[in-house]
């Protein structure tokens, strides 16, 4: 080789390389050699998280500044989760927000989008934002619930997975729902058609669940929801139950069931998902009182699909109920649900998962497992996400 003469390296080696190296030597990497800009880039910028608003703006600053690093984002995390964490006050704030708008204008490929705004007060970024470029499969938003946020959701076409954090109008600052609470609130408004057709998965706060599921003249779809949790408990039973019937609009599609239910409206609350989703496979978590059990089992006998059921008996006397008891209560529910294969029981901050383990004789020449009684095994439950396998 003669002095002087220039190595190339492979392209595809160079992306290999890059994909190996640890994020936080990916900078190092984009000045070692040209041949490693882009490909250190394309990891560099694959996905952003930041915990400042400086911060974020100014990496918006430098895709705008770009003609290709818009290419790369692909997940997009801005967790603001603290006024600590803005700093930036007044024109200064605006113009950092602008800033994240136009850097969103130039991020194409954009698929995973989650900003937690402790301000709740940004949502016109959307309109600076306009017509996006991008077609986001999850969103995870906490901001205000208005018209701003609204329209942004109506572009996307494509969202399969929503989780949003939003203030509840109905709600005083005491954190509480009076009884005479105010009718002169205004929510955003859903489009008749086209709006979330591809939704899937909900996590959500009761008021949004229940206006995205509620009819309205001239509305002929709704989204086709696998799965519905409402984030936190909610603070008026009489809301809860005016909602539930609204699950029938998505029965087609709906497998899954998440909201904390108390007792005393429990037996209503479960007899009306028995009646909008019959062949529900999933719920929780159910506050079961330890009297009138024999109510819950004329509500297993119509839910011949339940597979999952989680439930509370932090309540019950003697406290806490012991692993024998809880063993024989999964097994009576199950025999008026034969369906049923799991059961999560709610002790304190600690969960047991009863699950059925099938036995050999279960077991075929073939490997294949075959329905039958199968046998109750139990585990501490570290996050096992149940909805997610209904």
């Amino acid at each position: 080789m003669s002095a002087g003469s220039r190595i190339v390296l492979c392209p595809g080696l160079c992306k290999r390389i890059a994909s190996s190296v640890a994020s936080e030597s990916l900078p190092a990497l984009c000045l070692s050699s040209k041949a490693f800009l882009r490909p250190a880039q394309a990891h560099l910028f694959h996905t952003m998280y930041c915990t400042d608003l400086s911060e974020i703006a100014g990496l918006c600053r430098e895709v705008q500044a770009s003609e290709r690093l818009g290419d790369y984002p692909r997940n997009l995390y801005i967790v603001l989760e603290t006024t600590r964490s803005i700093r930036l006050h007044g024109a200064a704030r605006i113009a950092a927000w602008q800033d994240v708008a136009r850097g969103l204008k130039r991020m194409p490929n954009l698929k995973m989008l989650l900003i937690h705004d402790a301000a709740l007060v940004n949502t016109w970024i959307f309109d600076d934002l306009g017509s996006p470029p991008f077609q986001l499969l999850n969103l995870q938003l906490r901001f205000q619930w208005d018209q701003h946020f609204v329209d942004f959701l109506g572009s996307q076409r494509e969202l399969v997975a929503l989780e949003t954090a939003c203030p509840d109008p109905y709600t005083d600052a005491s954190g509480s729902s009076p009884e005479g609470t105010p009718t002169q609130i205004i929510l955003p408004t859903i489009p008749v058609d086209g709006f979330l057709l591809r939704l899937a998965k909900l996590e959500t706060q009761l008021f949004i669940a229940q206006q995205l599921l509620t009819p309205f003249p001239g509305r002929k779809q709704y989204p086709p929801l696998t799965y519905i949790r409402i984030n936190s408990p909610p603070s008026n039973s009489r809301a809860v139950l005016s909602m539930l019937p609204n699950l029938c609009w998505v029965h087609k599609s709906l497998r899954a069931v998440y909201v904390q239910i108390p007792e005393d409206m429990v037996w209503k609350a479960i007899n009306m998902i028995a009646t909008a989703v019959p062949t529900i496979r999933y719920i929780g978590v159910l506050h079961i009182p330890s009297i009138h059990l024999h109510r819950l089992t004329s509500v297993l006998l119509r839910l011949p699909c339940l597979w999952a059921i989680e439930i509370d008996v932090s309540a019950w006397e003697p406290q806490p109920p012991n692993l024998f008891a809880q063993r024989a209560f999964a097994a009576m529910m199950r025999t008026y649900a034969p369906s049923l294969r799991n059961v999560i029981f709610w002790v304190g901050e600690q969960k047991w998962l009863w699950k059925i383990v099938p036995t050999a004789t279960e077991v075929d020449e073939n490997g294949v497992v075959n329905e039958g009684i199968g046998k109750w095994g139990c585990q501490l439950d570290f996050g096992v996400k149940l909805w997610a396998e209904a």
